[in-house]
This record gives structure tokens, sequence and C-alpha cells, in this order.
């Protein structure tokens, strides 16, 4: 479990804004105002613990405050998309229902490879056909559930790629030895209560956290 202690310092200020287009954040007064909370945290802090600090983030909910959490998606989508062009590798944790494929929805140019669910009902794993992925940022959902013999050959086409996985357990980047394809460049976020958050760290050995809001 060494690895999962390791962190990386980076600044990001004086970067950030050249990741963030304006064009994304025409609109109306919240998103300027989102996106200057988002240089300003990012100049003070001015780190990204990856690993050793798994990030925590309330689920999303759209459906009983749908302005809130569509703005909330926006904001945390748009720092997703800064880690992965800065190139960080980006790994969102969640059960089923915390909001895990609403995030993504609000990602823009977003490339979502899903497993095919009849193959998974059959006990099969599809595979990734790295000949076949296409340009862009790319996210992949459920990792665990796709086949992953050639794990050099897509280790090696993933490297070049700006890359979110999603899953529902931490379990994964030591199940898919997913540290290793960042070389030790990986976010984790989490989407959940706090009582589930430290289950979650519990059993992977973690105890430190930040929480996000």
């Amino acid at each position: 479990m060494g690895s999962l202690q390791q962190f990386a310092c980076i600044d990001l200020g004086s970067r950030l804004e050249i990741a963030l287009s304006e064009s994304d954040l025409q609109g109306g007064i919240l998103l300027h105002h989102l996106k200057a909370s988002l240089i300003q945290a990012f100049k003070r802090t001015r780190v990204v613990e990856v690993l050793g600090r798994p990030k925590r983030i309330d689920p999303f909910k759209p459906g009983s405050h749908p302005v809130l959490h569509r703005a909330r998606a926006f904001f945390y989508g748009r720092y997703i998309l800064c880690l992965m062009h800065l190139g960080y590798g980006v790994i969102v944790i969640g059960r089923a229902g915390s909001g895990k494929s609403y995030l993504l929805s609000k990602i823009r140019n977003l490339i979502v490879l899903k497993p095919d669910i009849n193959l998974v009902l059959q006990g099969q794993r599809p595979e990734l056909d790295v000949c076949r992925l296409p340009d862009g940022n790319l996210a992949i959902e459920e990792p665990n559930r796709f086949a992953w013999d050639n794990r050099s050959e897509l280790f090696g086409v993933l490297r070049g790629r700006r890359v979110l996985f999603t899953a529902q357990s931490m379990s994964v980047v030591s199940d898919l030895e997913l540290q290793s394809l960042f070389e030790d460049r990986l976010v984790v976020i989490f989407l959940g209560g706090r009582e589930d958050f430290r289950r979650e760290l519990r059993g992977q050995g973690l105890k430190r956290s930040t929480y996000f809001g």
C-alpha cells in the first residue's frame, strides 16, 4: 500500500486560466464567481495531493435542487478537465446513485466508454480495443468490468491520453495498477457522505482526506 501514500505537488495557479476556456464560462454571474473561486483555491493551496489524500465531495442530487447541482457539476467538471489537461489521471469513486454519470454528462467533449451490460450479465469481460479508442478526453466507466489481459498495450496507449475513470470502490486503483499507469500522477475524488468516505478510506488503509464541499 506504500504507493497509495505518495503525493505530488504542482503549481497550478499560474496555468489554470489557460485550461479554463472563457467560452465555457459564459452565461452568468454565478459561473464567473465559480471560476474566480476555483482559481483562488488553486493559488492558495498550490498543491494537488495524489492518492495519499483522496478528496470527497457531496453526491449530486439534481432532482432536489437542479440549479445548484448543475452549477456544482459544472464547477467540478472544469476542475477535473484542468487536472486532465495538466497530465493527471482522475478517478471518480462513488456508489450507485452518487451522481457519477450525472457529473460526466456535464463535462463537455467527453467521450464515455461503458462496458457492454449484456456481456457483463453473462459473466464476461469485454475487451478495450486500443485501436478503436476515439481521440479526445476519455472517460472509462467501471474499468474493472473490462478485460485487461493486454494491460501493457493498453497502458502504453492510455498513458498518452487524457483519461478519467469512474468506479464504485478505490480498490480499482490497486486491482488494475492504475497508479502505475499514471506514474503516481493520479487524483482520487470520492462522491458520497462522510461515513461512506471513512469506511472506504479504512478499507484501503488510508486515513487522511480532503473535503471539497
